[in-house]
């Protein structure tokens, strides 16, 4: 379930943010035991090249897992979608609320794609 969001300010961020996922999802989808994704990608970042920090774009999945933590207490993986690519990829995939990656433009070079599945490999098997 790809969730997009605007960074007009922190408030409205947060309230987009809020009203895309209770619009989407209530607490019968959160409580069935399936395999769900959330991806979240700034509007600003979409097609742009552009990447949150990887402060930012913790900041915003952890307020995701709290609006979730909410809903349901299944512990749901956020992906980040931003234009992860190799030269930022290990920043963003280290953050705590960050369990991965939704790779755009990057996974049209194969290259480059095994680039980020490599940094990948090496945070999670540590």
């Amino acid at each position: 379930t790809p969730l997009y969001s605007s960074a007009a300010s922190d408030v409205y961020k947060r309230q987009v943010i809020n009203d895309q996922i209770r619009s989407v999802l209530d607490n019968e989808i959160l409580s069935a035991n399936t395999n769900m994704l959330i991806a979240y990608e700034p509007i600003w970042a979409i097609g742009t090249g552009l990447t949150a920090t990887p402060d930012m774009a913790n900041e915003v999945h952890a307020h995701i897992y709290s609006v979730l933590g909410d809903m349901s207490s299944n512990r749901i993986p956020i992906l980040y979608g931003g234009s992860m690519k190799s030269s930022n990829a290990k920043e963003l995939l280290q953050m705590e609320h960050i369990h991965g990656g939704l790779i755009g433009g990057a996974s049209l070079d194969a290259s480059e794609f095994l680039k980020i599945y490599n940094i990948a490999e090496e945070i999670r098997n540590g």
